[in-house]
């Protein structure tokens, strides 16, 4: 590598483009859509009930996403899953446009959106692995995650203003063109090939996938603790577009305190970019994950936006270096013939309780309070975040 780094090898430059401005679009559409069901029905229980037709058909399809992942070229599985992804929104922007929403519409619309990120999760997560060299997998990897928190702040403030300004279906039209952007660019990668699968049957890849997956305990325990930490976090992708709306003014704060938590992101990324990987990367990574609660509990009273902003700042930055460490890790120790079906595995294990923490956050805030339902999310987070490290192997797993 040149002092460019891995921006000097032309599949990764094209791979962090890709990711980069589909990224972009991505944070169009998490304030356009909240705002989007809200303008549309006036309530909570119809946003949590949109956001868990995207996750759950996600959480359901990745294990097959995984398999195809380690089946086919990477990079073309990722040129369809974001053809189809542009060719969703762009029907949800029109619908919108035209005043032609329905609820279902958006209910089925986004299951379609939760279905392509399925295959795409696996395919993305071990692309990355085969377009640099062993040695620059972390700088590469902080390199992707400073680009898309950089696309996070652009996105969450830019989308805000759009929403506020234009209304949602222009902030879905945006997301609409980055997803085609995106499948343009990874058209012409030509990367390594790796071992393909031999196709055994589809329910012996995904054996073998589980067994390789259980076999790794720091592998398994911290995808368990995740389970937890992204069921608590629906309640502030749930919760925190109405508070807002109450008690903050609208779409234009809420995307502010999202770019604050983007702005930490970034420079917990270029953080991660400078520094070397920790002796002990998942000790390390479980510690910064009690910072996660933060911005929940300072939501729940509320405090006031800006504090709440910060915390999310202060956040990102825990949430950025952890998942650099973890992300390096794995590539680091999992050899790439399987990286697909083990990512999915860990997206699976990591994501599979978020639609029910979705689905539930506004019933219980309903029946206990918000305030109460955000207190007892954060604390869900602390306690999944050291429990974790109870295990041996992810207190002592060294560096590779």
């Amino acid at each position: 590598m040149t002092r460019a780094g891995p921006l000097a090898a032309p599949d990764f430059r094209r791979f962090f483009f890709a990711r980069a401005i589909s990224f972009l679009g991505d944070n169009f559409t998490i304030v356009a859509l909240a705002f989007a069901v809200l303008d549309l029905t006036g309530s909570t229980r119809d946003l949590g009930w949109v956001l868990t037709a995207y996750w759950l058909p996600f959480a359901l399809l990745t294990l097959a996403g995984g398999v195809w992942a380690d089946r086919l070229p990477r990079h073309l599985v990722m040129v369809g899953t974001n053809s189809f992804s542009a060719a969703v929104q762009a029907t949800t922007a029109a619908l919108l446009l035209s005043g032609s929403a329905r609820l279902w519409l958006l209910l089925v619309l986004q299951a379609l959106a939760g279905t392509a990120r399925a295959f795409f999760s696996p395919a993305a997560r071990g692309l990355l692995q085969q377009t640099v060299e062993v040695e620059s997998l972390q700088q590469a990897n902080a390199l992707v995650r400073v680009a898309l928190r950089l696309a996070q702040i652009g996105g969450a403030a830019i989308g805000g203003l759009v929403v506020g300004a234009f209304g949602p279906g222009w902030g879905l039209a945006v997301d609409a063109s980055t997803f085609a952007a995106a499948a343009a660019a990874l058209v012409g990668m030509h990367v390594p090939r790796v071992e393909q699968l031999r196709r055994r049957g589809f329910g012996l890849d995904l054996a073998e996938g589980w067994h390789e997956f259980r076999a790794r305990e720091w592998l398994w325990v911290v995808v368990a603790a995740f389970t937890f930490i992204n069921f608590a976090a629906g309640a502030w992708t749930v919760l925190g577009p109405p508070t807002a709306k109450t008690h903050y003014g609208g779409a234009s704060t809420w995307g502010a305190i999202l770019a604050a938590n983007g702005a930490g992101l970034f420079l917990g990324g270029a953080l991660a970019l400078r520094l070397p990987l920790p002796r002990r990367p998942l000790l390390s990574g479980q510690i910064a994950c009690v910072v996660f609660a933060l911005p929940l509990a300072l939501l729940a009273p509320p405090l006031d936006a800006v504090l709440v902003g910060a915390g999310a700042f202060v956040a990102g930055v825990a949430i950025e270096l952890f998942e650099v460490w973890w992300e390096t890790t794995m590539q680091r120790r999992v050899p790439p013939s399987i990286f697909g079906r083990l990512a999915a595995w860990d997206t699976v294990g990591s994501f599979a309780a978020q639609p029910l923490g979705i689905a539930i956050a506004a019933p219980v805030a309903a029946a206990i309070g918000r305030g109460e339902t955000l207190y007892g999310a954060a604390a869900v987070m602390i306690v999944a975040s050291l429990a974790a490290l109870l295990s041996r192997d992810v207190r002592t797993l060294a560096a590779a």
